[in-house]
């Protein structure tokens, strides 16, 4: 147990500012406007354009209203990568649920549908982006659950009452809960919140039983 204190402070959970994606995502949207400034002015320039193909071109692509819909989706991804782990799973499916309604085409999609799309495009791959980032910060906590039972020495029978009483840092931070505990395999898991090409996939971590010299 020698090292407990040090094993500790490196399984210390994620800060909010560690755990927090939202600045990538600033960053993102200021790259997506020079992209779109860039494409407008270069369509603009280009020889051999009439009036009438300018005419159109702003019709299906309207830089404009592109960047205010593109601000918009970003800003919904930096509140879903601030939130708290307790908030993110309501939060990543209100903002999947909102963006799958406006991709839908409609009426509304006679005008900008290139800027629509442009916007679009990434949508399923950045919420999944940030779950990454949260099931990691969870998968912290999973390993200090092991390592607390671990230095406790508990017997598996023991595990389910153990965990009950353990403190923040060794919980679920998704549901404030003690991880999931399999008595069978002596492993504790959590599910994870990104996808993953396997459903029943979880994150696990294995705590042998009580060793000899220890309970003597």
């Amino acid at each position: 147990h020698k090292h407990e204190s040090t094993l500790r402070r490196m399984l210390t959970p994620l800060t909010p500012v560690e755990r927090n994606s939202a600045p990538m995502f600033r960053r993102e949207f200021q790259m997506s406007a020079r992209m779109m400034n860039s494409m407008h002015e270069e369509m603009l320039r280009a020889e051999g354009k009439g009036w009438s193909d300018r005419l159109l071109y702003r019709l299906f692509f309207n830089k404009d209203a592109t960047l205010d819909d593109a601000a918009r989706f970003h800003k919904g991804l930096q509140k879903v990568a601030a939130a708290s782990p307790a908030d993110f799973v309501a939060l990543r499916n209100q903002f999947l649920s909102d963006a799958m309604n406006a991709s839908n085409p409609d009426i509304s999609w006679l005008y900008n549908p290139i800027g629509k799309s442009l916007v679009r495009i990434a949508m399923p791959v950045y919420p999944d982006f940030i779950a990454r980032v949260f099931d990691v910060a969870a998968y912290v906590q999973l390993i200090r659950a092991q390592l607390e039972a671990r230095l406790a020495n508990i017997a598996p029978d023991q595990m389910t009452s153990f965990l009950g009483a353990v403190g923040p840092d060794a919980r679920n931070p998704y549901t404030g809960q003690s991880f999931t505990w399999d008595t069978a395999t002596h492993k504790l898991s959590f599910t994870p919140m990104s996808n993953h090409p396997w459903r029943t996939f979880s994150f696990s971590a294995f705590v042998p039983p009580p060793s000899v010299t220890a309970t003597r």
